[in-house]
C-alpha cells in the first residue's frame, strides 16, 4: 500500500480510537447531551423491561396475544437444530416436520418463521444450543451472542454511559433479543471486521467472510473490501466464507445444501405477500408496500435506493476514507442494500451512530446534526407504533429507511465536507 494510504489508514485508526477515556460528548456545550442521555437510559431500560413482562409467558414458552412461542424465532432455530441432531440435517429444512415439532413443544407454531432459509453454515451455528432445554438454550443464546457485540462496542468507547446507552439501552438491542434472533452475530462479525481491518486484515477479512451465514448482509462488505483494495482481507474473506460451508458440507451432507437451495426463493415472495411482516422490516421494499403499492414498483425503488448505497460505499472505500466514515456507510449501507432486514438487524446501527459521533467530535458537526443521531437511536421502538397509525385507508408508513439513508446520506456529505481534514 502506498504511504498516502498508509497515512489515510493512520488518520482512520486514530479517529476510530477517538479518545479512549472519552465519553464523546464535549466539555462545556454539550453537557446537556450528557444529562438528557441518562434519563433516556433509564427509560428504555424500564420500558423494555415492562415490554418484556408484558409480552414474554415464560411458564408457558410463548408470546401473549400473538400465540407464536417465546422469542419466536429462535424457537425456530431450536428447533431446526433439534430435527438435524436426529440425524438427517436435511429434515431442518422440511416445513412441514418445523411446523409439527413445534407444535408438539410449544403448542402454538410460529406463521412465518416456521420455516428454516438459512444456509447450513448457520445450522452448524446452532446445532450446540439444541443440547439445552428450551429456555437455558435461549439465555445463553442471548447472553454468548450480546457478548460478541458487546466486545466490539466496548473496543469503541471507555465510556459507561455510552455503553450503556448505544449497546444495553439502544432499542435495536432490545428487538433482537424479543425475537430471540442473530442481530448480535451480525453486528460482531461486521463491526469487529471492520476494527480489525487495519492492524489484522487477514483476521478482520475472516470476519466479514463468516458473515455469509446470513448472505443477504455479506454482499455489499465483500464489495467494499474489493473497491477499497483491501486484497488480503477479501482473500481471507473468500477463503473463511468457503470453508465455512465446506466445514457445513462435511458435518451435514451435501444434500443439506441442496434442500436449502430449494428453500431459498421461498423468503421473498412471503415478503411480496406480506407475510413476512412489513411493519418490522425497515427497508424501501416494504417501506413502498405499506404504501400499498405495487410489487414492480417496490422492486424499483429497492433497485434505485440499493444502486446508490453502492456508488456511496464505493467512492467512500476508494476514497480510503478514515474509519468512522467507512464503517457508518458500510453498516447503513449493508441495511439499506437489501430488501430482506427486519428491525432485529438493527443492533450494527449502534455502532454506526458511535462512528459517527466520534466523527463530528473530531472534525465538527452539520447544524442539527445531533438530533438526527437521536433519531436514529430511537426509531427502532416507534417504527411498529407508527407503522399501525392510520394515516389513510390501506396506506402504513415505514419510517425505517428514510431514518437510515438520512444517516447515510448525512455519512456521505460528512466526508464530502471533512473528508480531507487531516489529524495528526
Amino acid at each position: 500500500m502506498n504511504s498516502s494510504s498508509d497515512k489515510s489508514f493512520a488518520n482512520g485508526h486514530i479517529l476510530g480510537q477517538a479518545k479512549e477515556n472519552e465519553d464523546l460528548l464535549e466539555p462545556g456545550k454539550d453537557r446537556l447531551t450528557k444529562y438528557a442521555a441518562i434519563p433516556l437510559v433509564i427509560a428504555s431500560l424500564a420500558f423494555h423491561t415492562f415490554l418484556f413482562m408484558l409480552v414474554w409467558d415464560i411458564p408457558r414458552l410463548s408470546a401473549r396475544f400473538v400465540g407464536i412461542p417465546l422469542a419466536a424465532d429462535y424457537a425456530n432455530y431450536w428447533c431446526a437444530a433439534k430435527l438435524a441432531l436426529q440425524g438427517n440435517p436435511a429434515v431442518a429444512y422440511n416445513l412441514y416436520e418445523l411446523h409439527e415439532l413445534q407444535l408438539g413443544i410449544f403448542g402454538v407454531h410460529h406463521y412465518f418463521g416456521c420455516g428454516w432459509y438459512y444456509p447450513p453454515t448457520f445450522l452448524l451455528l446452532v446445532l450446540p444450543f439444541a443440547l439445552f432445554p428450551y429456555l437455558t438454550s435461549l439465555l445463553v443464546w442471548i447472553g454468548t451472542t450480546f457478548f460478541g457485540h458487546f466486545l466490539v462496542l466496548a473496543r469503541l468507547s471507555r465510556s459507561y454511559l455510552t455503553i450503556f446507552l448505544l449497546g444495553v439501552a439502544f432499542p435495536g438491542v432490545w428487538q433482537n433479543i424479543l425475537f430471540g434472533q442473530n442481530g448480535f452475530i451480525s453486528s460482531a462479525l461486521l463491526g469487529g471486521g471492520l476494527l480489525l481491518l487495519q492492524p489484522f486484515p487477514l483476521l478482520g477479512g475472516s470476519l466479514f467472510g463468516l458473515l455469509s451465514y446470513k448472505p443477504n448482509l455479506a454482499l455489499l462488505p465483500f464489495f467494499a473490501l474489493l473497491v477499497g483494495r483491501q486484497w488480503r482481507a477479501l482473500i481471507a474473506a473468500a477463503v473463511s466464507a468457503l470453508g465455512f460451508a465446506l466445514i457445513s458440507a462435511v458435518v451435514f451432507g451435501i444434500e443439506t445444501w441442496s434442500a436449502y437451495l430449494k428453500n431459498m426463493a421461498i423468503p421473498m415472495q412471503l415478503l411480496e405477500d406480506g407475510a413476512a411482516g412489513w411493519i418490522i422490516m425497515p427497508t424501501p421494499f416494504s417501506a413502498v408496500l405499506s404504501l400499498g403499492l405495487s410489487v414492480k414498483m417496490a422492486y424499483l425503488v429497492q433497485v434505485i435506493i440499493s444502486l446508490t448505497v453502492i456508488g456511496g460505499v464505493a467512492w467512500i472505500w476508494f476514497r480510503q476514507s478514515s474509519l468512522p466514515i467507512r464503517a457508518a456507510a458500510l453498516i447503513l449501507g449493508t441495511l439499506l442494500f437489501t430488501p430482506y432486514v427486519f428491525l432485529y438487524d438493527l443492533p450494527m446501527v449502534a455502532f454506526a451512530l458511535i462512528w459517527l459521533w466520534q466523527d463530528g467530535y473530531i472534525k465538527g458537526r452539520f447544524p442539527s446534526e445531533r438530533l438526527l443521531l437521536l433519531l436514529g437511536w430511537l426509531f427502532p421502538s416507534f417504527v411498529q407504533i407508527i407503522w399501525n397509525m392510520n394515516f389513510l385507508p390501506e396506506v402504513k408508513l415505514q419510517i425505517g429507511p428514510f431514518v437510515l439513508f438520512s444517516l447515510f446520506i448525512l455519512t456521505i456529505l460528512r466526508e464530502q465536507k471533512y473528508g480531507s481534514t487531516q489529524h495528526c
